[in-house]
């Protein structure tokens, strides 16, 4: 884009033949731009013939400099150094600091002072009849001083190294500054390295909403009271089944049980917030919010029991039983000084858990309170069961198992269903 904007200048405001040689050059310049990009991508910033390249464009840019306009109009070498082109040095400087390597900012500041120096030397040893500062004696007058100053053959070799100590102290300044944003830069990507991978650790054993939450809540979540549905589910039989398994085979076996549940319950946006024993509790709405939290709970009851039939875990089929509530909960971190624990409490997780051992008595597999049904609106296929009182409550819980998509269907309670499991 810079050099795109300076050979539209050049354009405008130069003529051949000099226009040409100026033109080449900027397009010879940016052919070795284009082969540094491509360098860095194959084989990074410090790569040797990056320095090369660099070397070369400040030969580039030291030739363009000296014989732009004298070169071309067969005027003396020297008064290509009345013009403004040193600030272009600036430029090259300024690119190469964004490599955030110091050694190449250095690298280009020497490259611009050699090429510069042996530019100078050059000049001053090949272009006869020079004028220097020395030619100026130290009684001339201010007509004398004006005339050696102003003649075209006037070279001052000793502004020439003031430039190259100018560029030079550039170019140190210039890498200090991009050694210390390298540094910030690397501590904040090994910050996130280590933060990402004790995300990744940690939710290994928490949920890795939950995970993310704690650690960017500094180890404890605020206590909230929220609506949420509350998934439980439980493995039918597990225990006789263990029995005649070896205990590894049985984590193993639960390890891949479990990974299916997960999978199915993160796709409706629920967190799986423990696991006990072959049980499982989910929460919809809570920590990670959902409005649509009942009827994404309903859908992955159903997913579960799809998976359930269409798959084996270690050559076992097991059978799923799941109950699911809705309704006020709390959530927080809970625990002691050196160990916390994100957990859901409130009687609708006690609930949930109580549902799901009901599936056993009613032969059911999905079974859901009423204030799920209601919650999750008419785009499910539902029957009425039962109604219980559950311990602790003195109303009664409307229970009804799901078994598809799109409609509802609800029977009528049967006479004298109410008792306390």
């Amino acid at each position: 884009m810079i050099l795109a904007a300076i050979a539209i200048w050049i354009w405008a405001t130069r003529f051949p033949p000099t226009l040409y040689m100026i033109l080449a050059l900027i397009g010879l310049f940016a052919a070795l731009g284009g082969a540094q990009l491509w360098l860095v991508r194959k084989r990074g910033v410090e790569a040797w013939p990056i320095y090369c390249l660099v070397f070369g464009e400040a030969a580039i840019l030291v030739t363009a400099m000296i014989l732009s306009g004298p070169a071309t109009r067969d005027l003396p070498i020297p008064l290509s150094y009345r013009f403004d082109h040193f600030a272009y040095f600036f430029l090259l400087l300024a690119s190469a600091a964004f490599s955030y390597s110091p050694r190449l900012v250095l690298w280009s500041g020497l490259s611009i002072a050699i090429t510069w120096a042996i530019g100078g030397f050059v000049v001053q040893f090949s272009h006869e009849g020079l004028v220097t500062w020395s030619d100026i004696p130290g009684d001339a007058s201010g007509a004398m001083y004006m005339e050696t100053f102003l003649s075209p053959n006037f070279f001052a070799i000793g502004s020439r190294f003031q430039e190259i100590l100018i560029v030079l102290s550039v170019a140190g300044l210039l890498a200090l500054v991009a050694w210390r944003a390298r540094r910030v830069v690397v501590r904040q990507a090994e910050a996130e390295r280590e933060r990402a991978s004790i995300a990744e650790t940690f939710g290994k054993y928490v949920p890795e909403e939950i995970a993310r939450g704690l650690i960017a809540e500094q180890g404890a979540f605020k206590p909230e009271q929220r609506t949420a549905t509350v998934m439980f589910t439980d493995i039918e039989g597990f225990t006789a089944l263990a029995e005649t398994m070896e205990p590894a085979e049985v984590l193993l076996t639960l390890d891949d049980y479990f990974e299916e549940l997960g999978t199915r319950i993160s796709a409706e946006g629920g967190v799986v917030g423990q696991f006990q024993g072959d049980a499982l509790i989910a929460t919809f709405n809570v920590p990670v919010p959902n409005p649509d939290h009942a009827a994404a709970a309903l859908r992955a009851a159903l997913a579960i029991q799809r998976g359930m039939g269409e798959m084996t875990f270690r050559g076992k089929t097991l059978r799923t039983r799941i109950g699911l509530n809705t309704g006020r909960v709390v959530s927080g971190s809970v625990g002691s000084r050196g160990r916390r624990s994100y957990t859901v409490y409130g009687d609708v997780v006690n609930a949930a858990a109580r549902i799901e051992a009901l599936n056993k008595e009613f032969g059911t597999t999905i079974l859901v309170a009423e204030s799920t049904v209601e919650a999750a609106g008419n785009a499910f296929t539902t029957t009425e069961v039962a109604s219980r009182t559950m311990r602790g409550r003195s109303e009664p819980t409307v229970l009804f198992s799901v078994t598809g998509t799109p409609s509802v269907s609800v029977e009528p309670p049967a006479p004298g269903s109410t008792s306390t499991p």
